[in-house]
């Protein structure tokens, strides 16, 4: 799959802007993912301008699946965004609808694994690997927006012990004051 993008004063934006969250999750990411995230961050706001009823319809495809446990053919793709989408910008989002957000995590990256198996693309591979450091950029460029930490400290704990999560780290050590390791399955501080 190739991506091409057009440097366009918004993309040249938003490429900034991820590299500033880039630079505060500690996280770099390699080219083509940084593509596939702005493209997909460029997607998502430009929905947001849409009528209501077509944004609907982008929610409706994840809670469809989140009802059904399948996935309509073809839309495996806006399954595993809208995932990352909600793991990283809002996870607010998963408490309302009493998930896991570690539920989200696993749901995009194994989708973007299927993804790269059924289609014999690396990037959607890359995606499934690095699936929690997106996410880990996606919360700082929340937080560089509105200064807002969009983590309570259980979902921080649930992420960080069940998917290792840098920033989920980060917030626990911000809210407790104390450096944290990984001890088995047993975090410490």
């Amino acid at each position: 799959m190739s991506y091409v993008m057009l440097h366009t004063p918004d993309t040249a934006l938003w490429h900034a802007l991820i590299g500033e969250a880039q630079a505060a999750s500690g996280h770099t990411l390699g080219q083509e993912t940084e593509g596939y995230l702005v493209t997909t961050l460029m997607r998502f706001i430009g929905n947001m301008g849409q009528t209501p009823r077509e944004h609907t319809n982008a929610m409706e495809l994840l809670e469809d699946f989140l009802e059904s446990g399948r996935i309509q053919h073809g839309r495996m793709q806006d399954v595993a965004d809208q995932c990352l989408i909600f793991a990283g910008l809002f996870p607010d989002y998963a408490e309302q609808k009493q998930i896991s957000i570690n539920y989200f995590v696993e749901l995009g990256k194994g989708t973007y694994a299927e993804l790269a198996r059924n289609r014999h693309d690396t990037v959607y591979a890359h995606l499934s690997r690095d699936f929690v450091k997106l996410m880990d950029v996606l919360q700082n460029l929340r937080q560089l927006d509105d200064g807002y930490c969009c983590l309570d400290p259980l979902q921080a704990h649930e992420l960080w012990s069940a998917t290792g999560s840098r920033n989920a780290k980060k917030v626990l050590e911000r809210m407790t004051g104390s450096s944290l390791i990984m001890q088995g399955d047993n975090a410490i501080h």
